[in-house]
């Protein structure tokens, strides 16, 4: 009877949101830290993202690397937060759960959006591990600067996603040295505008090949891919998507996106046509894709010299995106490709040009 009473006056538990759900289960199965974030914090500008930073540290990591000033949509309630991974085993919890409850998994520090969908911001900067592939040199984290006299071109480095580009300039890859210090692997990746525009020169000097998890938790590697030889894709989803975006380069809206002074669309499938003599880096398809295509675990990168950079401009040469008509064709091959990669919508688009 007490028991009866009890339930009477406190009344029945309401039911389980499934973002509430979501959560649970996400705080349950990652080590890494999760906060939630609020409506303030959830929309708006780098700036409101700062200012909400003194209140929430997560907030702060929808900042990191990017320019200043530069809008950050995320989504549009509420229904936000933001995941600090510490391993690569909560990077895959997170996209099992996100694609069990319909969340947008998104890339901390990119310009992505998913309106009206719940999203999960997911922070890489505790994932820096950094390690020389080359000369038996150790491996390094955040902030530790190699000291080796052998250092110069051509020495490979495999950086996690949150190894920052003041890390990458310090262990000898001088290339980097002119970004943004805080600016991770992942983010610089997928930002636009640290890629060259002109057709052809999608994969930027240096990047070898890119680690990744597809939308359905595929691990795949992209890598050179050509007549002489490059990196077998090793999952049966990479297996079918790189042929079907062969074929898709071959139709009339990717040709005439390659005739264009600058690439128009917003992912770049000319990096499977190079121009001769250079072969295809498959690397090349993510380069300013602001993590709607995959999720990167690694890259190899390579120390070059200007004169080792195949032609490609540097970022003050890079021209602005929004200087780019986006045309009927570049809009039609972006849905296709987004399509190809991801098409369940587990990650969210990528802004327009």
């Amino acid at each position: 009877m007490e028991t009866t009473r009890r339930a009477f006056l406190l009344g029945r538990r309401p039911p389980e949101t499934p973002w509430a759900a979501f959560l649970r289960r996400l705080r349950r199965g990652c080590e890494g830290e999760l906060q939630v974030l609020d409506g303030d914090s959830a929309t708006g500008s780098r700036a409101a993202q700062a200012t909400a930073a003194a209140h929430a540290s997560a907030a702060a990591a929808l900042t990191t690397g990017g320019a200043a000033g530069t809008a950050v949509p995320m989504a549009a309630s509420s229904t936000a937060a933001c995941l600090r991974p510490l391993s690569l085993v909560d990077v895959r919890v997170a996209r099992e759960l996100c694609a069990e409850y319909g969340v947008a998994m998104a890339l901390a520090g990119t310009r992505a959006a998913a309106p009206g969908c719940p999203c999960l911001w997911v922070d890489p900067r505790s994932l820096n591990t950094l390690r020389c592939l080359d000369d038996g040199l150790p491996s390094s984290t955040l902030g530790v600067q190699y000291a080796h006299a052998g250092q110069g071109p051509g020495l490979r480095f495999r950086a996690a996603p949150g190894v920052t580009m003041a890390t990458l300039a310090q262990a000898g890859l001088t290339q980097f040295a002119g970004l943004p210090a805080g600016l991770t692997v992942a983010a610089w990746l997928a930002g636009r505008e640290h890629v060259a525009v002109s057709p052809g020169l999608a994969c930027p000097p240096g990047l070898v090949s890119v680690d990744v998890m597809l939308a359905d938790g595929a691990l795949e590697t992209l890598g050179p891919f050509g007549a002489s030889g490059g990196v077998p894709l090793r999952s049966g989803t990479g297996q079918a998507l790189i042929p079907a975006l062969y074929t898709l380069s071959t139709r009339a809206g990717a040709a005439w996106c390659r005739a264009q002074a600058a690439w128009p669309a917003r992912y770049r499938l000319d990096a499977l046509t190079p121009p001769a003599p250079a072969e295809a880096n498959l690397a090349g398809l993510l380069a300013g894709h602001e993590g709607a295509l995959a999720w990167v675990d690694s890259v190899v990168l390579q120390a070059v010299t200007p004169s080792d950079s195949g032609g490609q401009a540097g970022v003050a040469d890079m021209v602005s995106a929004e200087s780019v008509p986006y045309a009927a064709q570049a809009r039609a091959l972006d849905a296709n490709i987004k399509d190809a990669f991801d098409p369940a919508g587990l990650y969210p688009e990528a802004p327009l040009p």
